[in-house]
């Protein structure tokens, strides 16, 4: 079994889809904008999903005085509370009543916070900083971080303590300077990529088509986080650096060498001579292999021979 490393972060992901569904959301500042949304909870350094939910709409067992950001990351992390994980998540999750929760149960949280979500200091708003100041305030273990950038950021966390600032190793454009971040604002960037890096990856190459039913949409999204997954995996194990697509093409050869196909009685006169083994339905009836390069071009292409037998001419790096 699979132990994650120590930061963990809380977002959702939407899957596109625009069919008729109840519980379709919008979300502009996803890739999607319109889908189902799956609430995840992902390694921070690799964005191995270790639970996910689906939102199907609001839960009527739900207790009154619990909202619903809260209830999500609450029934997320429950297999990892009191076992030293550090949670990061964004504003629409983050209070400080959750987080004095999660102090209770003895794990770490960190994440951007509305300055208007309920029991926040009234001296946020009252604060005023210049570009580059910071100020925190403390109460019951959580820190309360604003910091001034183009604008206003506001934090909490239960393990920052002190306003530490730190040096990103970047330079200002304008004062040609380095630049320079509270610590807290550092670490949450870092943890916060999970979610988006599984997201740029599993669009790259979608298991699921266009057109196709809700119910089987949501199958093949989860299939392709399975995949990554398996992915991530064969990193830690293999300790081999190796591209997603490339992994997933050998992992899908290494399916199909497996397929025996049944025999069926061709019509017609036979063949001269042996057909190639990848055009036998014992050895997968016609699967592709690319050429390799050759002193003259270094992408070579040829017409498909299987193609060329039904009266059809294209040529492909694959033969």
């Amino acid at each position: 079994m699979y132990s994650p490393q120590r930061n963990l972060a809380v977002d959702e992901s939407l899957m596109k889809f625009r069919g008729r569904l109840c519980y379709i959301q919008y979300n502009p500042s996803k890739r999607a904008r319109f889908g189902i949304k799956f609430y995840e909870i992902c390694e921070s350094s690799s964005g191995y999903c270790m639970q996910f939910s689906i939102y199907t709409g609001k839960k009527l067992d739900m207790p009154k005085d619990v909202p619903s950001s809260e209830a999500v990351v609450l029934e997320l992390m429950k297999p990892y509370l009191r076992m030293g994980y550090t949670v990061a998540m964004d504003n629409w999750y983050s209070s400080p009543d959750l987080f004095q929760k999660l102090v209770k149960e003895k794990t770490k949280a960190l994440g951007t916070v509305r300055v208007n979500r309920k029991n926040m200091p009234k001296e946020f708003k009252k604060m005023s900083l210049k570009k580059g100041e910071a100020g925190v305030l403390y109460s019951k273990g959580v820190a309360a971080f604003k910091w001034r950038d183009k604008k206003d950021v506001h934090l909490l966390s239960t393990y920052h303590k002190d306003l530490e600032m730190k040096k990103t190793g970047k330079l200002s454009f304008k004062t040609k300077e380095e630049i320079v971040k509270p610590k807290v604002v550092i670490d949450y960037n870092v943890q916060m990529n999970a979610v988006d890096r599984q997201d740029q990856q599993l669009a790259s190459f979608p298991i699921m088509r266009r057109y196709a039913k809700g119910y089987r949409k949501v199958f093949f999204y989860v299939m392709d986080m399975v995949l990554y997954n398996t992915y991530v995996l064969y990193k830690k194990i293999s300790g081999k650096r190796v591209q997603f697509d490339d992994f997933r093409e050998d992992l899908a050869e290494k399916i199909l060498e497996g397929v025996k196909l049944p025999e069926y009685k061709r019509r017609g006169r036979p063949a001269s001579g042996p057909s190639p083994m990848r055009f036998q339905a014992a050895n997968w009836g016609h699967f592709p292999n690319r050429i390799p390069p050759n002193p003259v071009k270094k992408n070579p292409s040829r017409n498909c021979e299987d193609i060329i037998l039904r009266k059809r001419i294209a040529s492909s790096g694959m033969e």
